[in-house]
């Protein structure tokens, strides 16, 4: 390399941020051509991470601090008739996190939805755990950060913890897939799991 030639990226090996230690440089890159970095985390998960999103403290675990955090606001939640009471949607009032676990569930399996035909309709499905439940999408993701929204890291797989974060706008545009026409989709044609998950 010329000395006068500016390195492509930050060597960000064997530093720490939050809970997470940068190990090595992961396969592959952004949408946007960023580099990204696989990290140990202090539970012992390892998990990839975006370059941009170390520094800035937007990620600082594998996602367990998270559902630490919602793991403890459920256990303070009252208990009726043996079920979770989350208090994401009393009285008609939904909580931002409630509307975005909602809001995916529908763009899955919702056919008259009508953002399905970009994420249903072209595969895009919900892990049979959090489509049964919003208190283990809770437990998992923790609360909607103000200012952000649900993102999937891989615009091409599916609404589950290892593939979901709460993004804001700016990395929710930088990490969109270009949009294209489609024909809608007969229901009659559908797997056999989205058209079960309409009668949840």
């Amino acid at each position: 390399m010329s000395r006068y030639q500016k390195p492509r990226h930050r060597n960000l090996i064997g530093q720490r941020f939050g809970r997470l230690l940068v190990l090595e440089l992961a396969p592959g890159r952004t949408s946007t051509g960023g580099v990204i970095w696989l990290c140990l985390c202090d539970c012992g998960k390892k998990v990839t991470v975006r370059a941009q999103s170390l520094p800035s403290g937007h990620t600082v675990s594998c996602g367990c601090q998270l559902r630490e955090k919602a793991a403890q606001h459920i256990r303070t939640v009252r208990s009726t008739n043996g079920r979770t009471c989350h208090g994401h949607a009393r009285h008609g009032k939904q909580s931002r996190t409630y509307r975005s676990w909602k809001g995916a569930k529908n763009r899955c399996f919702n056919v008259n939805e009508s953002a399905w035909i970009d994420w249903g309709g072209r595969g895009i499905s919900m892990c049979e755990r959090w489509r049964i439940s919003f208190p283990a999408f809770l437990a998992d993701m923790g609360e909607c950060p103000p200012g952000m929204s649900l993102d999937r890291i891989n615009n091409d797989g599916n609404y589950e913890p290892s593939n979901c974060r709460w993004a804001t706008n700016h990395e929710q545009r930088l990490n969109q897939r270009p949009k294209t026409k489609h024909s809608r989709i007969p229901t009659h044609w559908l797997p056999e799991e989205h058209i079960e998950a309409l009668l949840l």
